[in-house]
């Protein structure tokens, strides 16, 4: 629920706008004589602010933006703003803040976001401001911007795909990867395979990294190396700060028969020659390189 009554709202939002005015020299958005709410939720942009909480929460959201983070009004002010960027990303957000704090504003901001359903997108060209009354007393931060894109999802890899090397031969793009963690499932070796699968289980977790940046071509070929077994599913990943949703590969319902009994481990597979057996016996790579942008695979 909103920190402010009807009135109070209206006053908060003049000084948005009168921050913004006083520190870019030119005002937002043209509101006339009337409220200033209307006119805000009509608006073609992005328009949303955070208080002064020591973990700030936000405290507006005009329709665009509750519409972006798949809000309602009242829900999206009881959210601090942190979470509005993943784990990976709320450092970077960290720091951009001290930047507005300590110089009035920035702009030509861009970085990733994260939706209520898990969706992402990278918004550019943002401005973010400091937002004080007619007293020069301090009331939060304010942020505006009308341009975006959706980004593909992140991959939490837990088996051949951990090796930096096999998985930019797989997806065609060399990416960083991060420690993370699945909970909720557990991994077992494919029987007569050198690579794993997983399967739900209940208070049991499997290691695995996180990669970022994969383009619809990458996932496409991913796509392709795992083929028919697994099934493509968006699970909440831990990695260091909290949670973060990714796509998981996950063995299919139909194909458990193939499991071993034997617990698949990475090291074991680097130490002990599992990763030079794998190569020397997949055969998918002409076929992954055959899988263009635009062929339906």
């Amino acid at each position: 629920m909103s920190v402010f009554n009807a009135q109070e709202l209206e006053e908060y939002l003049r000084c948005v706008l009168n921050s913004y005015q006083r520190l870019l020299g030119r005002p937002l958005i043209d509101c006339g004589a009337g409220a200033f709410r209307p006119d805000l939720d009509a608006a073609d942009f992005v328009l949303l602010s955070h208080g002064t909480e020591d973990d700030p929460v936000f405290n507006f959201g005009n329709q665009r933006a509750l519409a972006l983070f798949g809000f309602e009004f009242d829900a999206f002010c009881q959210l601090p703003s942190r979470f509005s960027a993943e784990p990976i990303n709320r450092d970077a957000r960290t720091a951009l803040l001290r930047r507005v704090t300590e110089h009035g504003y920035i702009d030509n901001y861009s970085g990733v976001r994260v939706a209520r359903d898990g969706r992402r997108f990278e918004i550019s060209e943002a401005i973010v401001w400091n937002v004080e009354d007619d007293e020069g007393r301090y009331l939060g931060q304010a942020a505006v911007f009308s341009r975006w894109r959706e980004l593909m999802p992140a991959l939490f890899a837990y088996g051949t795909l951990m090796c930096d090397e096999i998985m930019q031969r797989v997806c065609g793009q060399q990416l960083q990867s991060i420690p993370a963690r699945l909970t909720g499932y557990q991994r077992w070796q494919v029987l007569a395979e050198e690579y794993p699968a997983i399967v739900a289980a209940a208070g049991q977790s499997v290691n695995g990294v996180l990669y970022d940046g994969l383009n619809a071509e990458g996932w496409r070929r991913l796509d392709a190396f795992e083929g028919d077994e697994y099934q493509r599913m968006s699970l909440d990943v831990l990695v260091e700060g909290g949670l973060c949703r990714a796509d998981v590969y996950v063995f299919q319902q139909d194909r458990l028969h193939r499991l071993s009994e034997q617990p698949w481990d990475f090291e074991a597979f680097l130490r002990e020659g599992g990763r030079e057996r794998f190569e020397a016996r997949y055969r998918g790579y002409a076929q992954i390189d055959a899988v263009m942008p635009g062929d339906g695979q």
